[in-house]
């Protein structure tokens, strides 16, 4: 079915894992050497273990999914929401295309820059209840939100935490390659600009959302014949009930007596707690001790925590472990966005079980998304526990003599499909690398290539946690996604091969 479309790929995925286990012997760099074993295969208790030890984990992903699903259950309640978003649909009318390019910049340059990257995914509600809104369907949206974010993080400037284990093995920072790593960035964003734009010209149509305006419904997907017939078809239905007038006469009323409610609220409450919160997620998130040498945010706290009023630090306990800015983590994130509910609620009056029923609301539309993104990280504990990768990436090196741009791309688009996450990435895969390249010169251009085609990979990848939770949101098949974004993605690898082969050669 349609609907276990995603559930099939992620398990496709994991008995392809689970098949090379018993295919390839393992290998592991150790002590400055290839250690190689013999096969251990994944057997069929291992099926049931490694999801539970994924729940232990990596149970903070799913976590961050039912909070950020919460949190627009309450902005949903407050009935202000809607509201906002229209006010921002009629700003952009007749300028639609502008809308689409600005917020892909944003969330690119937002990502490049602050090192945000599956924490964006708190912005995506929003963002694709707007491109639906403006009449555009779940391909585009999702293509503005993947595409920002990877695009961002193939172009990943100041946002060390990105690429931190890369630089930290290669012995390299984000200064180098800096202007390389920008040019990437703002083709990037040009030929997503392009892409998008050039297909939402073609499926444009009228407002397509549910009531809310928060989750898409299944008619973000029709052609405009379709729309059209449905309008006929609802306009006979109301023919046929013309008795119930008298009640349909009370529903109106009361929806007018709801309107006139929400009419009375005012939005810059609610649009004033998102911007803090934005604000807060990039400030947290930037590595300012680690890369820019600035500590204003860890002396604060210190001074905070310290300050004691009658000789006790009371301050610092209320405050508890919280962490400096540049320190954050998905957890921490969470419960910022937790709280910010919270004074949202607080702001408008919602009751207490009326949060509560919103809150869960919200986070059951968010369930499927937060299970798959967290249980492909089964997939990366079964190649630490059986690793078999090194073995291809042995193969593959030992092709050619010494450094070769293309071995090393399909090294790198390999590591991140096994791997999940650059740290992972990072430690599973560059120090036997730098084991077979030992030209420290060519480092730089070694991170840039692990940086770039890692996102560059994670926008078609079955293992992308992003990509599987967005399309599971969207509620868009993966095979219809591939068929989509295979274009962007062919045109921006090639991009990305000649600004490789061009570093090496200058």
């Amino acid at each position: 079915m349609k609907k276990h479309n995603l559930i099939k790929v992620l398990v496709i995925s994991i008995l392809v894992v689970v098949l090379l286990s018993w295919i390839l012997p393992t290998a592991s760099y150790q002590y400055g050497s290839l250690v190689e074993a013999e096969r251990a295969q994944i057997g069929f208790y291992e099926l049931f273990t490694y999801p539970t030890l994924t729940f232990s984990y990596f149970g903070y992903i799913l976590l961050f999914a039912l909070v950020t699903g919460g949190f627009y259950g309450i902005l949903k309640k407050t009935g202000v929401y809607r509201k906002m978003l229209d006010k921002i649909v009629a700003k952009f009318k007749g300028k639609e295309n502008i809308f689409l390019g600005i917020t892909i910049s944003l969330i690119a340059i937002i990502t490049s820059v602050s090192g945000l990257n599956f924490a964006m995914f708190f912005l995506f509600p929003m963002i694709i209840s707007l491109v639906l809104l403006m009449g555009y369907n779940k391909l585009v949206a999702a293509t503005v939100t993947l595409g920002g974010v990877f695009v961002g993080y193939m172009g990943t400037t100041l946002g060390e935490q990105n690429v931190a284990y890369i630089n930290s093995i290669l012995g390299t920072t984000y200064q180098d390659e800096l202007l390389t790593k920008v040019v990437i960035l703002v083709i990037g964003i040009v030929l997503l600009v392009f892409n998008v734009l050039r297909y939402a010209k073609k499926v444009k149509v009228e407002k397509i959302v549910d009531e809310d305006g928060l989750i898409p419904t299944e008619d973000a997907m029709t052609t405009v014949n379709e729309v059209i017939e449905e309008k006929v078809v609802k306009a006979k239905t109301k023919e046929k009930n013309k008795k119930n007038a008298k009640s349909e006469k009370k529903d109106t009323k009361k929806k007018v007596e709801k309107k006139a409610k929400v009419k009375t609220k005012k939005i810059w409450p609610m649009v004033v707690v998102f911007d803090l919160l934005l604000v807060v997620m990039i400030l947290s998130f930037l590595p300012w001790s680690s890369s820019f040498d600035i500590t204003w945010f860890d002396d604060a706290l210190t001074a905070i925590s310290e300050f004691q009023v009658f000789g006790f630090p009371l301050f610092g306990k209320l405050l508890g472990g919280v962490l400096a800015f540049g320190n954050w983590a998905m957890n921490d994130l969470t419960i910022i966005i937790f709280i910010a509910s919270v004074i949202i609620a607080l702001i408008y009056r919602v009751k207490v079980s009326e949060y509560i029923s919103s809150f869960i609301e919200g986070a059951k539309k968010m369930l499927l998304p937060g299970f798959l993104m967290m249980f492909i990280y089964a997939i990366l504990i079964m190649v630490t526990y059986h690793p078999f990768q090194l073995v291809i990436t042995k193969a593959l090196l030992g092709l050619t003599e010494g450094f070769n741009v293309v071995t090393m791309g399909i090294v790198a688009i390999l590591s991140s499909i096994f791997n999940i996450d650059t740290l992972y990435v990072a430690q599973s895969t560059i120090p036997y690398v730098t084991s077979v390249i030992t030209d420290t010169t060519l480092y730089p251009l070694i991170s840039v290539m692990f940086q770039s085609l890692y996102a560059f990979t994670m926008l078609f990848a079955p293992t992308s946690l992003l990509l599987l939770g967005t399309l599971a949101y969207l509620k868009v098949p993966y095979g219809e996604w591939l068929k989509h974004i295979w274009k962007f993605l062919l045109q921006m690898l090639i991009i990305l091969f000649v600004i490789f082969t061009i570093i090496l050669l200058v």
